[in-house]
């Protein structure tokens, strides 16, 4: 039982670190190690927890707050993501406006 627990939480561990490596570069193809990290976790779940050890325990405890980090990174990353753009969008509304002035650009009429 523990040889499958040590397999289970070892698999989270890498897919855990290559997730975070992956968001760390900024490297888009993290989507991909969410899906590897999520088939980890649910092979976990197989496991019976009743017999880890205080080691498992503490390498189970390191790599969920590993999760919870890269977790936090993927959303600050979606959120600096659609700001930009957000932020070009209104970018080209008001460029849009500027070289075509009809009545309803025309109340946009800003120089930037």
């Amino acid at each position: 039982m523990n040889s499958d627990l040590d397999r289970a939480i070892s698999e989270l561990e890498r897919t855990s670190l290559e997730l975070a490596r992956s968001v760390s570069h900024r490297d888009p193809s993290f989507a991909g190690m969410i899906h590897a990290r999520h088939e980890a976790t649910l092979a976990l779940r197989h496991c019976d927890l009743s017999a880890a050890s205080p080691g498992h325990l503490a390498r189970l405890r390191a790599v969920m707050l590993l999760g919870r980090q890269v977790e936090r990174s993927i959303r600050k990353w979606r959120q600096t993501a659609v700001d930009e753009i957000s932020t070009l969008g209104y970018q080209a509304r008001m460029a849009r406006a500027e070289r075509n002035p009809t009545p309803a650009g025309a109340i946009l009429d800003l120089k930037i």
